[in-house]
């Protein structure tokens, strides 16, 4: 059919029955057609002010809308983001002595770590713990261990002379380490990847010197175990107490874990000092040298550093060490204590509250998204709470920075360590 010509069609209507059609239905609003102009196009809708208001609050209500949506998805996205962080799970070394005569003060270290990471919910750090012997060797073997399982971080080491081992290969593959006990003044090196929530010995051997020559004696020998932490500590102990007017008769030293200590014992017995001090981080070495030199001067007073907190002194050394009082890094809050007793049967001991509270300083890292080793150094120097050993807040050399820190004196009595503060 062609559109342009005109068709008329007559239809004769039919003429209306006795009873009413009914009225045609009217086509619904959305069935009907618009009405055509005769060059077929819609007709516009008349304007008006009230259609223009309609059409801008249509316009405003779509732009809410749409902006309500995609913040929406937005917290969406940003809920996702800290669900796979806080999802991620951590490899954190930890090197302790499990073996040797510093496996009693490994331990207690390790169940310190492990009570924390119970208490403090920290699913999303795995413990990879490694034997590192307190020695140098030790700790080589065991920090090449925890690089090959790309670990993080490390909670360690425990011994001085170990700490030094480890931390070139922890320098060199960037991983952090922080150590519960290590307090050779050899550590304080500025922007490597060593930090420690306790003082260097320099702080120790003072306090050793004035807390001795304040009970009004003067003539002491000393005995260490001939690495760097024994070293270090008598050193500043010596030129402190000479300083005050005191005098070291005897030095002695013997390598760790040796039992054969005559040559040492002899020298010291001879000496004939009031008081003998010892910085040794071997139970077995410590033992020794107490039994022997007891053995001919039974009133000798004992003194000693913060590696004398552990159980096995007792155990090996028996007698010789009653009355041994000792500076020590501070045993943690008295809740603290409870927890370990309630938890493992067992006494804090030293570096246990140390360890507990590496474990928040690494949750706190981690919650900051810091995962990398330069990422994790960057951010330990803003870390600051008090933790159950004390403040944790690190400086610069990352050294722990508290000018307010205070060392436990501790003393062996029938048998047990008790506070002789």
């Amino acid at each position: 059919m062609d559109d342009k010509q005109d068709v008329n069609v007559n239809v004769t209507p039919t003429p209306p029955a006795a009873t009413p059609s009914p009225a045609p239905e009217q086509p619904t609003p959305e069935s009907s057609p618009a009405p055509m102009k005769e060059d077929g196009n819609i007709p516009k809708m008349p304007k008006s002010k009230m259609g223009k208001k309609m059409w801008m609050w249509l316009v405003v209500a779509i732009i809410v809308i749409g902006g309500a949506v995609a913040a929406f998805m937005l917290m969406n996205s940003d809920d996702e983001a800290a669900n796979t962080a806080n999802n991620t799970v951590y490899k954190v070394g930890v090197m302790v002595p499990q073996s040797g005569g510093a496996s009693g003060i490994g331990f207690g270290i390790l169940r310190g770590i492990q009570l924390g990471q119970k208490q403090l919910e920290a699913t999303n750090i795995e413990l990879i713990s490694v034997d590192s012997k307190c020695t140098e060797e030790g700790a080589i073997d065991a920090i090449n261990s925890l690089v090959e399982q790309e670990v993080v971080a490390i909670i360690g080491a425990v011994c001085s002379a170990e700490s030094l081992a480890a931390l070139p290969i922890a320098n060199e593959n960037n991983i952090v380490m922080i150590s519960p006990s290590s307090s050779s003044p050899d550590l304080t090196v500025p922007d490597d990847y060593f930090f420690r929530v306790v003082p260097s010995d320099n702080f120790q051997g003072v306090f050793l010197a004035n807390y001795i020559y304040d009970q009004g004696i003067t003539r002491v020998a000393s005995f260490n175990t001939d690495e760097s932490y024994g070293n270090s500590i008598m050193a500043v102990f010596k030129d402190s107490f000479e300083e005050l007017g005191g005098t070291v008769v005897a030095a002695e030293k013997a390598k760790g874990d040796v039992l054969d200590v005559s040559k040492q014992s002899d020298a010291i017995v001879a000496a004939a000092p009031e008081a003998l001090v010892m910085a040794s981080n071997s139970s077995l070495s410590s033992s020794a040298i107490m039994k022997a030199v007891r053995a001919e001067l039974p009133e000798v007073k004992l003194f000693g550093s913060e590696a004398f907190e552990d159980p096995t002194i007792i155990e090996n050394a028996g007698d010789a060490a009653e009355g041994l009082r000792f500076s020590a890094f501070p045993a943690g809050s008295q809740a603290f204590k409870q927890a370990m007793l309630d938890e493992y049967n067992e006494a804090a001991s030293l570096g246990s509250a140390q360890g507990y509270d590496i474990v928040r300083v690494l949750q706190l890292v981690f919650e900051q998204g810091a995962s990398s080793g330069e990422e994790i150094k960057n951010a330990l120097p803003n870390i600051t709470f008090t933790g159950v050993s004390g403040l944790i807040k690190f400086d610069a050399n990352g050294e722990i920075s508290d000018p307010d820190y205070q060392y436990d004196v501790q003393v062996i009595q029938d048998g047990e360590f008790t506070s002789a503060q």
